[in-house]
């Protein structure tokens, strides 16, 4: 249909400039794909933003859960019986043991460093109930 108009009225629908098509409202076209462009840009850096955010404050809220767990099955005995799995070094009364809730006892810088990685007891590997 269009070819007819074209054939019948012997004027093009564009306009043509040292062999340039120039449609109207092709600046307006190229704009939007621009905005459009950019928008899909900012859309990514957001989501990326979100996610890392999630991130940190799952990161954190394991933590301080971890650290309340550790606080909470302290012992500070004067049995010094024994050696810690993780670092084989003997208990002694001037570091602070932690027994987790399948009995197992261990440094508490060492079977921290060992729950921030799994949650799972090093010895029998039963998992940690962490709130």
């Amino acid at each position: 249909m269009i070819e007819e108009e074209y054939i019948a009225s012997d004027t093009p629908p564009y306009e043509i400039h040292n062999s340039t098509v120039t449609i109207e409202g092709g600046y307006y076209l190229f704009n939007m794909i621009i905005v459009s462009v950019f928008a899909i840009g900012v859309l990514s850096g957001c989501t990326k933003v979100v996610s890392r955010v999630h991130k940190y404050m799952n990161d954190s809220r394991h933590t301080s859960s971890l650290d309340n767990y550790l606080l909470s099955h302290q012992v500070q005995d004067t049995n010094t019986e024994g050696q810690c799995s993780i670092c084989i070094e003997p208990f002694n009364s001037t570091r602070t043991s932690v027994v987790l809730q399948c009995s197992h006892k261990f440094h508490e810088k060492c079977i921290k460093e060992w729950l921030e990685k799994e949650l799972t007891c090093p010895n029998c590997r039963q998992p940690l109930l962490i709130n």
